[in-house]
């Protein structure tokens, strides 16, 4: 019996670090396992990646896209000879009214206005239109849905288009004011690169717009 004893107590830490082994063998198992799942997931989102592109890209390549079709649409005959002298005249128009409003008696002549201290005559690159294509080539490529486009072009546009009747009325008085080498300064230097900001910035805020209606419930 004695022996018998010893016997079976000397098996217990075999036992013992038998089973110890075992549960190393099976926890490195798990962990090659998870890292095999994990490599697998690292893969199947790099697949998902190259397979639909990146937000980011997507914007970047429809923005150029858009704005190709826009400079073509502008160059179109109808547009480029009949909207746009169009929109120059109408431009002269409320210039010169707002102008005549605060009593300077300036007169309209097709897109030309005149006044006994200066005359100033919007011709094209005055008319805001590359910078509103801009906007809303940015607006429609953005990745939202649709329907936060329709306001944020109507106001955008609308924006843009109050912002350069304030241009050219303060061309005409930096003009009259001040010396012709300062209406170009202003022309050419500050006005043009302005207008690029401020459509970037209206762009800005209604991305951060229709992103804060896009997520809400």
């Amino acid at each position: 019996m004695g022996d018998k004893g010893k016997r079976h107590r000397t098996k217990q830490p075999q036992e013992k670090l038998a089973a110890a082994d075992g549960d190393q063998q099976a926890g490195a198992k798990a962990q090659s396992a998870q890292r095999q799942d994990d490599r697998r997931d690292q893969l199947s989102r790099w697949q998902r990646w190259r397979r639909r592109p990146h937000p980011v890209f997507r914007f970047v390549v429809g923005l150029i896209i858009l704005l190709g079709i826009f400079q073509l649409f502008i160059q179109w005959s109808p547009v480029k000879d009949q909207a746009i002298p169009s929109y120059l005249r109408f431009c002269a128009r409320a210039s010169g009214a707002v102008m005549n409003v605060f009593g300077e008696q300036a007169t309209i002549h097709d897109s030309t206005i005149s006044s006994s201290r200066f005359s100033i005559n919007i011709k094209r690159g005055c008319d805001a239109v590359q910078p509103t294509t801009l906007f809303i080539a940015g607006v429609l490529a953005s990745p939202v849905l649709f329907w936060p486009k329709i306001p944020g072009i109507l106001i955008g546009v609308f924006f843009l288009a109050t912002m350069n009747l304030v241009r050219v009325i303060s061309l005409f008085y930096v003009g009259a004011l001040y010396s012709t080498e300062m209406f170009d300064f202003m022309h050419h230097d500050v006005w043009q690169a302005a207008f690029i900001v401020l459509a970037i910035l209206a762009w800005g805020l209604w991305a951060v717009w229709a992103a804060r209606r896009t997520a809400s419930p």
